[in-house]
């Protein structure tokens, strides 16, 4: 219920406790609101491939399918009832490329198209029909003209299963921008003030909304 003054929820005690501690963590709402999914992140002492999901009607959380490796620090966006995983670390000192997909209506993981480069700690923006995607010194956006059909194709590139399929139909992700200055988490580029990973979401928003217009 609503604060009256703060216009804060209280009554929190009342909602019961996540499976996992948790920060860094991939997360969406789904169900217009009534679901949200909360996947991966660290506890402190490792990093977590939990998928937590909390309902709001009942205030309880419980965990799906598991994640297919690991990841905290990465971006992420809901597209329809599908939680993008883009990026983030397998482990405290590596950034990857790979991009996870949970479906909630099937408790599902999948792969989505790999990025052309490794990153964490960046950016990503749902669209109506893409995802954009801020980070490592550059803009992506990945096109969806169908959800199902881009994982689809890109799950068939990661397992090898169909070696017919041209390369030029699995879908990938465009460079809209590439510039190091325009984002602080390029390796190698000097931590500004505040921290960098602070400071890398902070310029990578404003990439993000300058790439939407």
């Amino acid at each position: 219920r609503d604060h009256p003054v703060r216009g804060e929820l209280v009554g929190l005690a009342e909602k019961k406790t996540m499976p996992h501690a948790t920060c860094f963590a991939a997360y969406g709402a789904l169900f217009d609101g009534s679901r949200a999914v909360v996947a991966g992140g660290e506890d402190g002492e490792r990093i977590l491939g939990a998928t937590q999901l909390y309902d709001a009607a009942t205030g309880a959380w419980r965990l799906g399918a598991e994640m297919p490796a690991p990841r905290c620090a990465a971006a992420s966006a809901v597209v329809g009832d599908r939680l993008y995983v883009v990026g983030g670390a397998s482990d405290r000192c590596a950034a990857t490329d790979t991009v996870f997909v949970y479906d909630a209506r099937l408790d599902a993981w999948s792969r989505g198209p790999r990025l052309p480069r490794r990153m964490l700690f960046a950016s990503c923006v749902a669209l109506p029909n893409a995802l954009l995607v801020a980070g490592a010194g550059c803009v992506l956006r990945l096109r969806l003209a169908s959800a199902d059909s881009t994982i689809a194709a890109a799950a068939k590139e990661e397992d090898g299963r169909d070696e017919s399929t041209p390369a030029t139909h699995v879908p990938s992700w465009e460079v809209l921008a590439d510039d190091a200055a325009t984002c602080y988490n390029t390796p190698g580029s000097p931590p500004p003030p505040g921290g960098a990973e602070a400071a890398s979401c902070w310029v990578s928003q404003a990439v993000l909304a300058a790439a939407t217009l």
